[in-house]
């Protein structure tokens, strides 16, 4: 509730299409997260990858298509193509795989609300590189977000402890 407060209040006080299309993919994410750290407990983490992109595959090729078609390109210099191929291979592939299995040996719940963080991380980021203000509306955000993370974090390891017959880890 509180990010969806704070993407109004940025977003000029109201919601736009944009709005219910990114709330559409993070539902999509969270559930391939889920699915992908399921199965990656049984397949691994790099195999599970590779089957989804290769799943996937056709349903990107379609629109990759009409978009190449549709652009006229000039030169695209050396350094674009080296930060593309970073992204593409170290930081979604490698990174997807050490997330998976991250997910697979810590457990979808527990590693998952690590995702939260990611926004945080990513606006704090561009305030560093970008120098992007950091304005109250982020720190309140941000600080709900973190305390919420922590609280079913913590909630989890009691209720664990309690299913188990062993008291919760107060430290």
């Amino acid at each position: 509730m509180a990010v969806a407060a704070f993407a109004i209040y940025q977003g000029g006080r109201h919601i736009e299409l944009a709005d219910g299309w990114l709330v559409l993919a993070m539902l999509s994410v969270g559930l391939a997260y889920v699915e992908g750290g399921r199965v990656s407990r049984a397949f691994g983490g790099t195999a599970t990858l590779c089957w989804a992109m290769i799943l996937l595959a056709p349903l990107a090729a379609i629109p990759l298509v009409v978009e190449v078609h549709a652009r006229t390109w000039g030169t695209i210099p050396w350094q674009a193509w080296t930060g593309f191929w970073y992204a593409g291979v170290v930081s979604m592939f490698l990174g997807s795989v050490a997330w998976y299995r991250g997910l697979a040996a810590g457990g979808i719940a527990r590693i998952g609300q690590l995702n939260l963080a990611q926004p945080l991380l990513a606006l704090l980021w561009s305030a560093v590189l970008l120098g992007e203000r950091i304005t109250w509306p982020f720190v309140v955000t941000a600080f709900v977000v973190i305390a919420s993370m922590a609280v079913c974090i913590k909630s989890r390891v009691a209720v664990a402890a309690s299913a188990a017959g062993t008291p919760p880890d107060t430290r």
